[in-house]
């Protein structure tokens, strides 16, 4: 296998608040801490925190949820290292997508696996743990409840409006479907036996998920939090009750939106004036302020402000901060210097910055998560013999069909025929002025006309030329949908079975080998013969 770069400067990929960020634009500096370099986390080692008790309680809570895995000395070293004031982690984290879902999801926590032990190499005196961060707390079933296995959808249909970590996998059947998408291969059988042990021997998503995570990647000693628990929950009731009394989210978030929108950027979520669910069995809704009353939105509940407190103290385990206090929650609980995630994830962490500092707590370094494009052979083989670049990969197919034509075919450069028309046009203005200046309107409208017509000839022979060449067209579609399959982007489309199914049993291990989470570029894998 052939490994290369493309820089994201190259394509057309990124938002442009990502692109401005990892370029250092100055003016975004107010909106996080340090940068996603070593000297920042030199910086950052020196100013995160974590109390002894809060450490202790991290352990603890970690420790249980690892009781029932097997291997896993190397995640029960770090758990007992977290008590350590020297331990630090590095997180990202994602939904329990079913059997993994995207590719992304595998990537992400390798680029977390990578930075814990490049920090490791820097700074060998301290500590880093990868975590996985599971969104057991999430409630959109809809997003989480597929995968693609092949070309072919394999979806968990039920309903469900609670944290989806608590769903049971009872109901989860889909073994018939799973088999024709799979096929018979030794390769497909592992994939099946392995959805069989996550799925039917553990009680819900939250088990199975961690012990999916484990098993593909748990050698490298990433740990898996599940931080719907009641003890850590305790430790961020401080916040939730300032959410409440102050409504800190929705006043300090704002001003970091205006301040985006200033510069040019959109914001990506906005906050609620409170930005708390109410977790419920099987429900979890959302919190308002009515009157003098906060009420759930779809549930006949309320109380007053002294009467929520009070269940705040009594039972935190009820309470589930939405997409904007989560990151808040995770650095509370955690001894954490950084997040990596991808880039809408990252855009919307560029809100959160008062926020964090009117809590008084340390915003992480932002990383964005290593992003792969894989090159089956025979598509390297179609890509060589008909001079496609990795760049064309991100254009529209009808640019791709454009540039091949113009560079292969036939002589459609109009270049000599537009400049003699240029030239054309501007002597025929300077008579037509010379003779009467209302005239020169007229030329120039003529001289349009004519552009016009020699782009719809040049379209033409584009269409020609393209007819001709019918197969070649056909092969650039194989091309496109390869790295964009069904439109979308390989990484977020394939499964970790598409690799594993053409028998790259391994590549999870080529893929830690090949990313490095400081090189801010698109990591190209290219099947070779000699693979």
């Amino acid at each position: 296998m052939d490994v290369d770069c493309l820089p994201y400067d190259q394509i057309s990929f990124l938002p442009s608040l990502i692109r401005d960020y990892l370029a250092d634009r100055p003016e975004l500096k107010t909106l996080y801490g340090n940068r996603p370099d070593l000297a920042g986390f030199a910086e950052q080692l020196k100013q995160k925190q974590l109390p002894e008790e809060n450490r202790a309680v991290l352990a603890d809570v970690l420790i249980e949820q690892y009781q029932s895995l097997d291997h896993k000395e190397k995640q029960l070293r770090h758990i007992e290292a977290l008590r350590l004031p020297n331990t630090y982690s590095v997180t990202t984290g994602h939904q329990l997508a079913l059997f993994s879902g995207p590719l992304y999801f595998i990537y992400k926590i390798l680029s977390t696996i990578n930075l814990a032990e490049q920090l490791q190499q820097a700074h060998p005196d301290a500590h880093f743990v990868p975590v996985f961060w599971m969104a057991s707390e999430d409630h959109d079933f809809e997003e989480i409840n597929h995968f693609f296995a092949g070309d072919r959808k394999i979806s968990w249909e039920r309903d469900f409006g609670g944290a989806v970590g608590e769903m049971s996998t009872e109901s989860l059947s889909i073994d018939g479907e799973l088999k024709a998408a799979l096929g018979t291969t030794r390769q497909s059988e592992e994939l099946l036996d392995l959805f069989q042990r996550a799925y039917k021997k553990h009680a819900n998503l939250a088990d199975a998920t961690r012990y999916l995570v484990h098993e593909w990647l748990g050698e490298y000693g990433v740990v898996v939090i599940d931080a719907n628990d009641r003890r850590l929950k305790a430790q961020f009731v401080n916040q939730m009750s300032q959410e409440v009394t102050a409504g800190t989210g929705q006043d300090k978030i704002s001003k970091s939106i205006q301040e985006l929108t200033q510069l040019g950027y959109k914001a990506q979520v906005n906050p609620r004036d409170i930005n708390l669910f109410y977790l419920s069995p099987d429900r979890r809704d959302r919190m308002t302020w009515e009157g003098e009353k906060v009420v759930l939105v779809d549930a006949d509940k309320s109380w007053t402000q002294e009467e929520l407190l009070a269940e705040m103290q009594s039972h935190p385990e009820r309470f589930s901060p939405n997409v904007v206090m989560r990151p808040l929650y995770q650095e509370v609980i955690l001894p954490n210097l950084a997040y990596i995630g991808g880039a809408g994830e990252m855009s919307y962490w560029f809100e959160l910055m008062t926020m964090f500092e009117a809590h008084q707590v340390t915003f992480p370094i932002l990383m964005l998560r290593n992003s792969v494009l894989h090159i089956p052979l025979r598509i390297r083989k179609k890509m060589d013999k008909l001079g496609v670049k990795p760049t064309s990969l991100f254009k529209p197919l009808h640019e791709m069909e454009k540039d091949w034509v113009k560079t292969h075919a036939c002589d459609l450069d109009l270049e000599p025929e537009t400049a003699a028309l240029e030239d054309l046009g501007k002597r025929l203005m300077e008579k037509a002025q010379s003779l009467d200046a209302s005239l020169q309107g007229a030329a120039a409208a003529s001289h349009k006309r004519w552009f016009n017509e020699i782009e719809k000839i040049n379209k033409k022979m584009i269409r020609a030329e393209k007819r001709k060449n019918e197969q070649v067209m056909r092969q650039l579609g194989e091309i496109k949908e390869a790295a964009f399959p069904g439109g979308t982007f390989q990484e977020r489309r394939h499964n970790y079975s598409w690799y594993y199914l053409q028998g790259r049993t391994r590549m999870i291990q080529v893929l830690k080998e090949q990313l490095d989470p400081f090189c801010q570029e698109i990591t190209l894998l290219f099947e070779s013969d000699r693979a």
